[in-house]
């Protein structure tokens, strides 16, 4: 965290290391969750660090602005048997949500690829009635972590239909997803239709027409 944020802060002011994004100002960011991967010579390390909007005195906000999104950041490192560490991948500041709640303090580590771990998460809000939601999946890509994800769990154009999303194991480097598409209709039944990883753009994306593109 030291090496990527600077050093962490003392008491008086909140214990956590600062970041200022150049649009959305100050934030205090903190480890929120880890997961070690292997067990004899080299292990890896992921670690998802959360970030909330503080004022201009130091304290953390604690009625954000709706507009204000909560801090991300994700990394990997591997640790040799000396205990050595080696950084592998990290990405300081993805953006998500609103209120200053980012939403990753559900994220769960998921295996989503034959030797592919990712943090899996949803973020979004509800303006003047209307409510937008995507779902994230971070995973390394080269010396970075990526969103692999352009599925949403509710459209700004469709609130009658919510997504959720499945991982579907398969001998390949990143699985498939499965995308089921819900209705608010109690007479309507749910629609499943296959995402299969785009490996051009490095993400899953929705495709045209969900409810006849690759519906099981």
């Amino acid at each position: 965290m030291t090496a990527r944020y600077g050093a962490a802060e003392v008491p008086p002011a909140p214990y956590c290391w600062r970041y200022i994004h150049p649009e959305y100002g100050r934030y205090c960011v903190r480890p929120l969750k880890e997961e070690w991967i292997g067990a004899r010579g080299t292990r890896r390390l992921y670690l998802l660090a959360d970030g909330v909007p503080m004022r201009a005195d130091g304290t953390i906000d604690p009625s954000p602005a709706h507009v204000l999104p909560g801090l991300v950041g994700a990394f990997l490192v591997t640790v040799e048997a000396s205990g050595k560490p080696k950084f592998v991948a990290g990405t300081d500041a993805f953006m998500f949500g609103s209120f200053g709640e980012s939403g990753a303090f559900e994220a769960r580590f998921v295996k989503v690829g034959s030797d592919y771990h990712a943090w899996v998460f949803s973020s979004g809000g509800t303006w003047q009635g209307v409510s937008v939601g995507w779902y994230h999946i971070l995973a390394p890509h080269a010396d970075r972590f990526v969103d692999l994800s352009k599925i949403p769990t509710i459209r700004e154009e469709d609130q009658a239909h919510r997504y959720s999303i499945e991982f579907v194991p398969a001998p390949s480097h990143v699985y498939a997803l499965t995308v089921t598409q819900l209705s608010d209709a109690a007479d309507t039944k749910p629609r499943r239709f296959v995402v299969p990883f785009n490996y051009r753009h490095w993400r899953y994306e929705m495709p045209r027409g969900p409810s006849t593109a690759g519906e099981l």
